[in-house]
């Protein structure tokens, strides 16, 4: 498991798997204290992500206030050599964070 240190807080990379097709995101914070995971959506670009009917709005609160984002089930989720198959993952802006693209 590949983990950076970078300004006071750790980085960690995860593959998202949606309808077959996988990409990998870097500069994930692992944050212990947060109530979900997040990816910022532009990094999973080549992924398709699309809205349907099952997907889910959420709000997420933080220090800069509330923001939104959609709840997809996707294949998969790897981190390091854990495989978890079938999770919900959010997925939203995380443009004012620069050189942040998620939170798990």
């Amino acid at each position: 498991m590949n983990l950076e240190f970078r300004n006071g807080l750790l980085y960690v990379s995860l593959s998202v798997v949606y309808q077959g097709c996988a990409q990998t995101v870097d500069s994930i914070i692992l944050d212990t204290g947060a109530a979900h995971s997040l990816i910022d959506r532009s990094t999973v670009d080549s992924l398709n992500l699309t809205t349907d009917g099952d997907d889910i709005i959420v709000t997420m609160a933080g220090i800069g206030g509330n923001d939104y984002a959609v709840r997809k089930q996707i294949d998969s989720l790897t981190f390091a050599s854990h495989t978890i198959h079938l999770p919900y993952l959010d997925f939203g802006n995380l443009d004012s964070h620069p050189g942040i693209n998620g939170l798990c």
